[in-house]
């Protein structure tokens, strides 16, 4: 776990706190990297496999209508 700094600042109305930003490092940055590229095959493949089974469906239904 990281050491995060504890602050007690008081929670009145109107104060305005600083928020700092997060600090990435090259291998958090490679992690994130890596998990977008596997979460992108998948959804190419999902959608692949969508189009697929539509295409046979339909395919299918037009050569029994043909045959007709």
């Amino acid at each position: 776990m990281t050491d995060a700094k504890v602050t007690k600042a008081s929670l009145e109305i109107g104060s305005h706190h600083a928020i700092e930003p997060p600090v990435w490092t090259p291998a958090m940055l490679a992690r994130r990297r890596q998990r977008a590229t596997y979460l992108a095959v998948a959804l190419i493949a999902m959608v692949g496999l969508f189009f697929a089974v539509t295409v046979v469906k339909i395919g299918g239904n037009i050569v029994v209508e043909r045959t007709l």
